[in-house]
């Protein structure tokens, strides 16, 4: 697993704030260690969202790219869309 950089901000809503920190990526996702509202650690994971991103021209080592994940909402599916960027470190 590589450390990175990352930021990751949810498109369809545009109140909530950017996700900022320190991250893993392996060959396909990104791993991010994140803190509930409550305080208690845990684990989210943007799977095979890796194709999605591409290198930043005149950039040494950032991507970015546009990531979608389906969710079940109140027994209908939904699209989440997030603009990801990250740099390895």
């Amino acid at each position: 697993m590589k450390k990175v950089v990352y930021s990751v901000k949810r498109r369809s809503k545009a109140d909530l704030p950017r996700i900022t920190g320190i991250g893993y990526i392996d060959t396909e996702d990104l791993v991010l260690a994140r803190l509930s509202k409550n305080g208690n650690p845990y684990v989210q994971v943007f799977a095979d969202c890796l194709k999605d991103c591409h290198p930043i021209p005149g950039k040494d080592l950032e991507y970015k790219g546009t990531y979608y994940e389906m969710r079940e909402y109140e027994g209908h599916d939904v699209m989440v869309e997030y603009d990801l960027w990250y740099k390895i470190v």
